[in-house]
């Protein structure tokens, strides 16, 4: 399924969401960012797939922005550690070790829980909503519910 149907679906489910939940802007936004991202994420195992440069590109620029604050470590250190993250996050983004389909997939509702589980303790850990963990899973969810759907 493409990328846009995807999209489409969790902007759909953004809004029937958002007509009971009462949000802030930065609430609704944040949701909107992260149910869109976790419904294209089951795809980040394609090898040509949109969601897999723009992973790779997010979670080069977190590396860096993590790496340039830690104030205690000097230039060198930080040069050397953002040249790290580089080649970390490139050879995540090369050899990724899943398959599209089948039993090595992140098609799978345990990788769901998982990345509810991961971003969860993230955004705790930075201090930024727990209700956007739940528009994690749900991305995630509406991204397996849609595929099946498609091949209904």
């Amino acid at each position: 399924m493409e990328w846009k149907f995807h999209v489409i679906g969790a902007f759909l489910a953004f809004v029937g969401i958002g007509l009971f939940m009462p949000m802030t802007v930065s609430l609704a936004f944040g949701s909107l960012v992260t149910l869109s991202f976790f419904s294209m994420a089951p795809d980040v195992d394609h090898p040509k797939s949109l969601i897999r440069k723009v992973a790779f590109f997010l979670l080069l620029y977190l590396l860096v922005a993590f790496v340039i604050l830690q104030s205690a470590t000097g230039a060198f250190e930080k040069v050397v550690m953002i040249s790290i993250s580089g080649f970390v996050a490139f050879y995540f983004y090369k050899h990724l070790p899943f398959t599209h389909r089948g039993k090595k997939s992140l098609h799978r509702w345990r990788y769901a829980l998982v990345s509810f589980l991961g971003i969860t303790i993230a955004f705790a850990a930075v201090g930024v909503s727990l209700v956007l963990g739940l528009f994690a899973i749900i991305g995630y969810g509406l991204h397996l519910i849609l595929d099946r759907v498609w091949e209904f």
